[in-house]
């Protein structure tokens, strides 16, 4: 991403996604791994398609999880 020229405000949000999906407490329950898994695939993609359509502007925090 540092080669393609990403802001480092970017590159620190997605640090901070998977520090706090390491951390999240659903990593306890029981069948979490898939739910990291699909949730880790999912808000990926929204956050990437979201980087594109704005131009590299900060489409949302990605390292906030969403519990919903």
């Amino acid at each position: 991403m540092q080669d393609v020229k990403w802001p480092l405000k970017l590159l620190m949000l997605l640090a901070g996604f998977y520090v706090n999906l390491d951390t999240h407490p659903i990593r306890e329950e029981e069948g979490d791994k898939q739910r990291i898994i699909q949730y880790q695939s999912e808000v990926c993609i929204e956050w990437i398609d979201a980087i594109i359509s704005n131009g590299f502007q900060e489409p949302f925090d990605i390292s906030s999880i969403n519990e919903e």
